[in-house]
């Protein structure tokens, strides 16, 4: 009886004890939590685009860019620094760090969104670089994982634009005789002073002139034509659109001169010109100068045909000179024009352009004075579209390259080419 009890006590002992260990939950499986992830989830950036503008400047180039971003990764990105390098030829022109390249007070770019840097400027103040034709951004940021990480995008730098070109203006009127109000075909118009000097223009055959591609300002005309008085008036452009002349016939005896003008290099030298009677008998002249660096060579005077000797002295100036020698004669005058080139030394004797294949216009920068003398461009692509800054941008333009690499020249000269400007083009891509 006692072994029974002691059995029975036992059972209902270990059932007490497995009771407690279910806790009294039901018999469902038991739930459990996934255990958390360790991965860390980084900022990531992309440069989208680069908008960039090019301008030139009296001596090299500025550059204009934005850069546009977006975070992708789902975590705002701070933006330390962009640079920016701009490429001709594959040759480095013009680099710059910029910090802070959103705004003064922020530079994050927030978790899945875009932003634009602010314009950045660039400026390239050596004139023997060419202009640029790429333009790569490499953007450094980090996160809130301090990581460093950066990011990287290019565009094409399109055609430089320029300072607005000036204001011209055209001059017109007629040159007509005194006594039959007759236009004088052929007649010569040019300016003798201001800052128009050294342009001059020819009468068509009814007397009628047009001078174009003036500067606003004031100015003296001198109008000329052979067997007549030259007549001189001065003019306010653009005040004054027209400006008519009557001119007198010599009277009695009366010289021709040939040529009319002559044009000297910057190293002067001798040169003459011929001056040629009405009347084989009778009639004398004298010649005046009426500038000191322009000097009368033997006979100042005499009576008939006869070659007038001048010499010219070495012009050390940035700045054209424009002188004459005054042929005079008892019931009148005549004027020989000598204009001379200003000193080349500050002229570079070579500018190279190196460019995509794309169509492209800028102004290329050239020294004071270098604009002034015969131009000659050897290809038909490239073209000069004129001047701003009194000659010291020279407005270029080169069309699209749909064959094999090219090059072109635009060459000046007076009496030698002083500076070539040499434009390499590649092929078409």
């Amino acid at each position: 009886m006692w072994r029974q009890l002691i059995v029975r006590y036992v059972a209902a002992a270990m059932a007490f004890v497995a009771c407690a260990a279910c806790g009294g939950q039901s018999a469902s499986a038991p739930t459990s939590t996934p255990p958390p992830s360790n991965a860390i989830v980084r900022a990531k950036l992309e440069v989208t685009s680069v908008t960039v503008t090019g301008e030139s400047l009296t001596t090299g180039y500025a550059y204009r860019t934005v850069v546009h971003l977006k975070e992708t990764a789902g975590v705002a990105a701070t933006i330390a620094s962009i640079d920016l390098k701009f490429l001709s030829g594959g040759a480095t022109v013009a680099s710059l760090r910029h910090e802070q390249p959103i705004s003064d007070s922020s530079n994050v770019c927030p978790a899945n969104g875009a932003v634009d840097t602010r314009e950045l400027v660039t400026l390239d103040n050596d004139p023997s670089h060419s202009y640029a034709t790429t333009v790569r951004a490499i953007v450094t940021y980090t996160d809130s994982t301090t990581t460093v990480s950066t990011a990287e995008g290019s565009a094409e730098v399109g055609a430089a634009s320029g300072p607005p070109p000036a204001q011209t203006y055209t001059l017109t009127g007629v040159i007509s005789d005194d006594s039959t109000r007759r236009g004088i075909g052929g007649a010569r118009i040019e300016v003798i002073s201001g800052a128009n000097l050294g342009k001059a223009t020819m009468a068509d055959a009814s007397g009628r002139y047009v001078l174009d591609d003036l500067a606003a300002g004031s100015f003296r005309l001198r109008a000329s034509a052979g067997g007549y008085d030259a007549g001189e008036q001065g003019i306010a452009v653009p005040a004054n659109p027209q400006a008519d002349f009557t001119l007198k016939q010599s009277v009695g005896c009366f010289y021709t001169l040939s040529p009319l003008s002559e044009s000297v290099s910057a190293a002067g030298g001798s040169r003459s010109f011929t001056v040629t009677p009405s009347a084989a008998t009778g009639c004398t002249w004298r010649a005046s100068s009426s500038d000191p660096w322009i000097t009368i060579n033997g006979a100042a005077s005499g009576s008939g045909a006869a070659a007038v000797s001048y010499t010219v002295a070495p012009n050390s100036g940035v700045g054209a000179l424009l002188g004459s020698i005054t042929i005079q004669w008892a019931s009148g005058r005549a004027a020989f024009s000598v204009f001379q080139y200003p000193v080349r030394t500050n002229c570079q004797p070579e500018i190279v352009i190196h460019l995509s294949p794309n169509a492209w216009e800028a102004y290329v920068p050239l020294a004071v004075g270098c604009y002034i003398g015969k131009m000659a461009i050897d290809v038909p692509w490239v073209r000069v579209l004129g001047t701003h800054g009194g000659g010291t941008l020279l407005d270029v333009r080169a069309d699209a390259n749909a064959g094999a690499a090219r090059t072109g020249h635009i060459r000046f000269s007076d009496e030698r080419v002083y500076l070539q400007i040499t434009i390499n083009q590649d092929a078409a891509r």
